[in-house]
Order: structure tokens, then C-alpha cells, then sequence
């Protein structure tokens, strides 16, 4: 039985309040926080060892007790840190043995807008170029 391996991380972006994204990195398991100055201005970003784009996250209720909070829209939480104007480029690439390479690229801007480009997508690309294409998996 194979796993499902991927890597991914952020670009570099401003975020409203420092603190409450630090805290909120945490909660997102193995995820690292990472820092980069850039014409003057601390930009802060995210790398995500082996997990991939979070679809969950982890936190501690009023209770005290560790919570597991499972199907939620990373870009959408995250959308709500960035400065106004700014946009945040989530990149995942991941592979399961050698049968499927995947690829992955969301822009969210502050607003919380969205575009993706998936690897797959020249899928059909390659049967438009061509009469005989199979799809790069088994």
C-alpha cells in the first residue's frame, strides 16, 4: 500500500496582526512559520512538511481539552490575516510512489477571491494537441 507524500508551502505576504497569525500557524500542526524582509516591510509565509495544504487544524477549547477541527478551508482562514491588497500563493506538490505526481497552485487575495491551476488541467491540454494521449498515472 502506498502513502501519499506532499510538500507545500507559501510565498511571502504582510499579515494584519502578527500575534494572531503566529497563534494560528500553531494550531495547524507540523506547519513552520517563516519570515522574509522585503523592501523594508516583514512578510511572513508558511511551509508544510509532508502534509500538504492543511484540510484540518488543532486547538485547544475553553475546556482546556486539544480539539481536532477536520474539513476546513485553509485559504479562506488564511484570506482573513492578509493586509488589504495582498495575496498569498499556497504551492503543493506531491507524489504517491510513482503512480500520480500531483500539482497544485491557489491564489487568495485578502478578499478571499480564489484561483487554482492543477497540474492535471494539461491533461487536457494534451487531448486537444493530439488524436493518442493517456494520462500521465497508472
Amino acid at each position: 500500500m502506498a502513502n501519499y507524500v506532499a510538500m507545500a508551502r507559501t510565498n511571502y505576504f504582510k499579515v494584519k496582526d502578527v500575534e494572531a497569525f503566529k497563534k494560528f500557524v500553531e494550531t495547524l500542526g507540523d506547519a513552520e512559520l517563516i519570515e522574509d524582509t522585503q523592501d523594508g516591510e516583514m512578510l511572513y509565509g508558511i511551509i508544510f512538511d509532508e502534509q500538504g495544504i492543511p484540510s484540518d487544524r488543532f486547538y485547544t477549547n475553553d475546556a482546556g481539552e486539544e480539539v481536532e477541527e477536520e474539513g476546513i478551508n485553509f485559504p479562506a482562514l488564511l484570506a482573513e490575516h492578509l493586509v488589504e491588497g495582498w495575496v498569498a500563493e499556497l504551492r503543493e506538490v506531491g507524489f504517491e510512489k510513482m503512480r500520480y505526481l500531483i500539482g497544485l497552485a491557489i491564489l487568495v487575495n485578502s478578499k478571499g477571491q480564489r484561483r487554482e491551476v492543477h497540474l492535471d488541467d494539461i491533461s487536457k491540454k494534451g487531448k486537444a494537441l493530439g488524436e493518442h494521449y493517456t494520462d500521465c498515472s497508472y
